[in-house]
């Protein structure tokens, strides 16, 4: 058994930092994606999905925040595909919802 220090995944510190950071991003994405500058803000939304906070498969990915947050970006990459005319990929972006 490992002890938490302040740079483990899961030490609370670590993960409020994360959290802040992908709400940075998501939110600058949004301002992208109104400005109609698609490229770039689904690059922001694929960069929330990779980050560790999503990807960790720990009980606080459970978190009602961090659930609302995946389905938000996941909601926005399928508009912006719709928006783009590709519905192959709103489809697969809504059915990830």
């Amino acid at each position: 058994m490992s002890a938490l220090g302040p740079h483990s995944p899961a030490h609370p510190h670590h993960l409020c930092t994360q959290e802040s950071a992908c709400f940075k991003l998501y939110h600058n994405a949004i301002k992208l994606q109104q400005e109609g500058k698609w490229g770039e803000a689904k690059a922001l939304y694929c960069e929330i999905l990779d980050s560790e906070l999503l990807e960790e498969d720990t009980d606080w990915t459970a978190s009602s925040t961090i659930l609302r947050l995946k389905f938000l970006v996941y909601k926005n990459l399928a508009s912006i595909a719709r928006e783009q005319g590709d519905l192959s990929a709103a489809a697969d972006a809504y059915i990830e919802v």
